[in-house]
């Protein structure tokens, strides 16, 4: 196995050109993101996608209001309001909430790729996989299926498929 590559040695790298994020708001974009990575099994990647989303929208008038700018001038409260996350509101601090979540879900959508890449290369090191660099490519390839109606459990069957296929 001498052209085999540790993952963990190579993951970090990896991880730290992948997301894209506004950084619009008074949030940590890149942290959100790795929420995604905390989720297992059977949940549903568009579930997760929705529960992180809303659970980092801020809750607190301050917090709110500190990123009112920023969610009006970015189009974001606009497309909230298109998108029917506001109809039948006429309170503006519910409103931006919506506006918010719809930034997230933004950012998280955009990223998709990138989180279930990062995904799959956490569970090979956590679980002490090891791919080659071809291997790793053909993860890649694999992984390209994968979208926001699978489950989180299809990633890391991607990977096994993947290391199956080099022990037959």
């Amino acid at each position: 196995m001498s052209n085999a590559v540790m993952v963990n040695e190579i993951s970090n790298d990896y991880k730290e050109k992948w997301y894209n994020t506004d950084q619009n708001l008074n949030q940590d974009d890149n942290s959100m993101l790795d929420e995604f990575t905390k989720y297992i099994g059977d949940t549903y990647i568009c579930d997760a996608i929705t529960e992180i989303a809303d659970g980092n929208v801020g809750i607190y008038n301050s917090d709110i209001c500190d990123n009112c700018w920023n969610l009006y001038s970015s189009g974001v409260y606009e497309e909230a309001s298109e998108e029917g996350l506001m109809e039948g509101s006429n309170d503006l601090i519910k409103n931006l909430q919506s506006a918010w979540y719809q930034y997230n879900s933004q950012q998280l959508y955009n990223n998709l790729k990138e989180m279930i890449y990062n995904y799959a290369i956490q569970d090979i090191v956590f679980n002490e996989k090891y791919l080659s660099e071809d291997e790793l490519l053909e993860m890649e390839v694999e992984l390209e299926n994968i979208d926001n109606n699978n489950r989180f459990e299809d990633i890391i069957e991607a990977v096994d498929k993947i290391i199956e296929s080099r022990e037959e």
